[in-house]
């Protein structure tokens, strides 16, 4: 039932059509939005209205498409771009009278979206200066607050999330993430969470993310980078078996003190797929495959029966959010190569170590004992008398190298 459930083949091959339908439902749900423009909104199956046409769908909506393998000359590409830089250079656009870019979150999904096929970008590229101002707005202890509307109108308090969401996004930007000035930003981001009594999953996973790319290029940042790996695998334990999490909202408040009026703002994550898409590039798969492949598995089936996901556990909706985490996830996960069925059977038991040790001394001692007998009824024979001894040892080397390298990380 395990491997008819989690049949790895079946698992990558799924991730692949079920990308193909996430950029199906995008394409379809695009808005026209004027020539060479492209809008969505925050939810994919809401129809076309103005109202829920934004920031925060145009980006995610661009960016999946890049994650699903649209090239830079695609008309949704172009068109969503345009629509973006168009309402965040022009003062007078929704965007901008909605006050989208004071808010942190939404000018990390915007800037995500320019450029999405890029893995770098530096100062020469005309979305430059996008990165630049969010680099200013970094607070003078490091962080990022939730909202900046000018350098004397702006979050007094640094945010792990809106911080974690900076980081991520400035991965991709050379002169920060290639510089001292990534390097010290992801030690203190590390340092600050440290400080927290207590900190939930989701942001651990958010956290895990935003740092990884700078843990690889800056040694200091290994050993944080995998402190919060083991600390969201510590978090793990308690999570509901074989059932999605429902989605994380974030909220918190906006004040324009120069309009004298407060908002409040949401962040929705799909809880799962960020904590699996963590642990994935983290390179913790092997040790949490029961859980990543129930999650996967389960995304799979959304996505194939509903023609994109719904989120089970609240009104059913087809969010752009969630479908760019959920095709995050996907793409690392078809990247992995598939486990073989002897290496899966021992996963599953080291999962509980009780019946694994004991299986394990089963099958030792029928292994041991079908060769002592064997090479007891060889004796008579001088020449194979001194085998005895090699097949012992290859046989206690085969069993100690399955439990050793089951689970490592290639």
């Amino acid at each position: 039932m395990f491997f008819k459930k989690h049949n790895d083949k079946e698992l990558y091959k799924h991730c692949i059509e079920a990308l193909v339908i996430i950029g199906d439902e995008i394409r379809k749900a695009a808005d026209h939005n004027g020539p060479g423009m492209v809008a969505w909104g925050q939810f994919l199956d809401y129809g076309h209205s103005t109202e829920q046409t934004g920031t925060y769908g145009t980006a995610a909506a661009v960016k999946t498409l890049a994650i699903v393998g649209e090239s830079d000359d695609s008309e949704y590409l172009k068109g969503g771009i345009n629509w973006l830089r168009q309402s965040h250079d022009n003062s007078e656009s929704r965007a901008s009278k909605n006050n989208d870019w004071a808010v942190t979150f939404k000018v990390c999904y915007f800037l995500e979206a320019m450029e999405p096929n890029k893995v770098e970008i530096n100062e020469t590229f005309s979305t430059a200066d996008y990165f630049r101002d969010l680099m200013g707005r970094q607070l003078p202890n490091d962080g990022w607050g939730e909202f900046y509307f000018s350098i004397d109108n702006k979050d007094p308090d640094g945010s792990i999330v809106a911080t974690a969401l900076a980081l991520y996004v400035l991965r991709r930007y050379v002169p920060f993430a290639g510089s001292n000035l990534g390097k010290e930003a992801a030690l203190w981001f590390c340092k600050k969470i440290d400080t927290l009594p207590e900190t939930n999953s989701i942001v651990i996973a958010l956290a895990t993310i935003a740092i990884h790319e700078y843990s690889e290029k800056y040694s200091e940042l290994k050993q944080p980078s995998v402190k919060l790996t083991e600390i969201l695998e510590q978090k793990l334990k308690n999570f509901p078996k074989n059932k999605n999490m429902p989605e994380f909202p974030h909220h918190f408040t906006v004040y324009d003190r120069k309009e004298g009026q407060s908002r409040n703002r949401y962040i929705f994550l799909p809880v799962d797929a960020v904590v699996s898409y963590a642990l994935i590039i983290s390179g913790r798969y092997k040790r949490n495959k029961t859980y990543i492949d129930s999650v996967v598995s389960s995304y799979q089936q959304s996505i194939l029966a509903n023609k994109g996901y719904s989120n089970p556990e609240l009104a059913p909706r087809k969010s752009t959010v969630n479908h760019y985490w959920i095709a995050l996830l996907m793409r690392a996960y078809s990247d992995i190569k598939p486990i073989g069925i002897a290496e899966s059977l021992i996963l599953k038991l080291k999962e509980n170590a009780i019946v694994f040790w004991l299986l394990l001394i089963l099958i030792s001692a029928g292994i041991w004992a079908g060769t002592f007998f064997l090479l007891q009824g060889l004796k008579s024979n001088t020449y194979y008398s001194g085998i005895s001894p090699v097949v012992t040892l290859i046989v206690g080397f085969v069993i100690d190298h399955l439990w050793r390298h089951a689970g490592k990380e290639k």
